[in-house]
This record gives C-alpha cells, structure tokens and sequence, in this order.
C-alpha cells in the first residue's frame, strides 16, 4: 500500500479520480457531428437532444457548474462560459436530470444522444456494450477525487481500515478501474484511455473546492434554477 496516499485519521482517502467529460450515443451521432468541445454543444442543431444533472441532487453537477462558469471564464473568458453557457443550453431546450445513471440511460437509448457526464458512469456504458462513447474535451477535464472513508463508531474499524489499504494496492487500484470506471491515484498502476491515450496526453484540471463547498452551493443552484425554469 502507498503509505503516502493513505490519510493517517482515515477521514477522507483518495482512491479514484472521476472527471467531466461529454458522452454520446455513437447511432446517432457519428464523424464530423462528434463534440469536440463543451462550446460545441451550443450549436442550434442540439436542440432537444441534451441532457445535465441537476444540482439539487447531483454533487458533481457542482463540478461542471465550477468548470464552465468560473474556470473557463478565468482561462478564456466570457461568452460562451460563464453563466450564459447555461442560458445558452436552455435556448435549446436541455433536459436536466436526478443524476449521471440517468444521463447514461438516456444517452444510450437515444432519448438524449449528447449528456454532460462523469468518467464512472461512462466507462460503465462501455464495458456494458451499450452504444455511447465519451469525449474529454479540449477544454479540458474537471478532474474530482473519489474517497473512502470510515463512519465514526464502525463496528469493524481494523477490516474497515484493511479494505481502505486494500483499495490503495495494485489489486485495488485496478479493480477501482476496471470495474468502478475510474482514473487510479497510484501512478504505477497502468491506465489508459478507451482511445488508447494515458494521463499525459489529456488535460486534467483539478476541482477548485472552495468554489464548489456546500455554503456556495445554495447559490449556485439557484443560479442555475433561475436560468432553468
């Protein structure tokens, strides 16, 4: 086990990183039509055919809102990000949902080919057969981290704290990619990408948490609710 990877209080332990990507239903949309881009889903020919999380419900929603709205801004400028990337996806008449298992549902029917999406549940469609695929788009990735921690008064402290160390190993780590659809944080465990490339080759941008912390959120949601409705 990576001692270095292993919070010593064991209250909040990465084991996986997740990201932001753009997944799509490959029936329905092939070749040039692919979104390369997050400002590529603006383009009019989407209407109806998007699907997000709402924030309400929906953790990572945080995130997206995080990337597009200040990230982007504070890099490129705005438009399109900021909030009038939001106002723009609801001149097109975006459809926001619970959560990602919702996005992916939808996605792989056909109901809304183009979704905002995260890394697990997108891997999830891909190892399951269904037909969608994702983009990490050129903006680059929102990058969020998966943790284990241990619930205070466990009745099983010392294996609780064996599976944490568990999941810090080779074995854990690829079973935290293979099955759970995520990025390793162990650097020696070997990664890539279902089109081949690894870490290096894409852009990671790490999660700006205080932006994203539950005393922002309320406002953050209605924000978004403001735009929405």
């Amino acid at each position: 086990m990576k001692r270095e990877l292993r919070d010593p209080e064991l209250l909040l332990t990465p084991v996986g990183i997740n990201l932001s990507l753009i997944q799509y239903n490959t029936r329905r949309i092939t070749g040039q039509d692919i979104p390369k881009k997050y400002a590529d889903l603006l383009n009019p020919k989407w209407n109806n055919q998007i699907v997000i999380t709402d924030p309400r419900s929906s953790s990572s929603a945080h995130t997206h809102m995080w990337f597009l709205t200040k990230y982007m801004v504070d890099t490129q400028g705005e438009p399109p990000y900021g909030w009038t990337f939001y106002k723009e996806l609801r001149k097109l008449n975006v459809k926001y949902v619970a959560s990602h298992g919702t996005i992916r549902s939808m996605v792989q029917t056909g109901e809304r080919p183009l979704g905002i999406q995260m890394l697990n549940d997108a891997m999830k469609s891909i190892t399951s057969g269904e037909p969608a695929s994702f983009v990490l788009a050129q903006e680059g990735s929102p990058a969020e981290i998966t943790a284990a921690s241990l619930v205070k008064g466990s009745k099983n402290p010392t294996e609780a704290k064996a599976f944490v160390d568990f999941l810090l190993t080779e074995k854990g780590q690829d079973l935290m990619v293979n099955v759970g659809g995520y990025v390793p944080v162990r650097t020696t465990t070997a990664f890539k990408f279902p089109d081949g490339r690894g870490l290096a080759d894409v852009k990671l941008v790490p999660v700006d948490l205080v932006y994203i912390t539950p005393a922002k959120r309320e406002e953050h949601m209605q924000k978004f609710h403001e735009i929405m409705r």
